[in-house]
């Protein structure tokens, strides 16, 4: 997974080839955001599988969110195998200007 800083987010990259866009989870809880997800073994029962380098099984990965993250704009992508998760920075508050009058 890559986590990469942009102007006004960040972004997180993960390779899930082969995966099915509903064996993916991604959840916030407590200021920390897990993907998750499972890749199951297609059955090919016509032939022997002579050597395998590809992941199966369950994975869980997890980042803790800095405090500038708007938790509730948190989006995500999954297309070509490839999930975008994207994590806007909340905005600045910008101080607030009061004139003051002399007399």
């Amino acid at each position: 997974m890559d986590l990469i800083k942009e102007e006004d987010s960040f972004k997180i990259l993960a390779e899930l080839p082969g995966m099915e866009k509903d064996k993916i989870k991604i959840m916030v809880e407590e200021g920390l955001l897990t993907i998750s997800g499972e890749r199951a073994r297609k059955n090919d029962n016509e032939n022997e599988v002579v050597q395998s380098e590809r992941f199966y099984g369950n994975f869980t990965r997890s980042f803790k969110l800095p405090e500038t993250i708007e938790k509730s704009g948190i989006s995500a992508d999954y297309n070509n195998g490839l999930l975008e998760v994207k994590l806007p920075l909340k905005a600045e508050e910008k101080p607030k200007q009061v004139e003051v009058k002399v007399s």
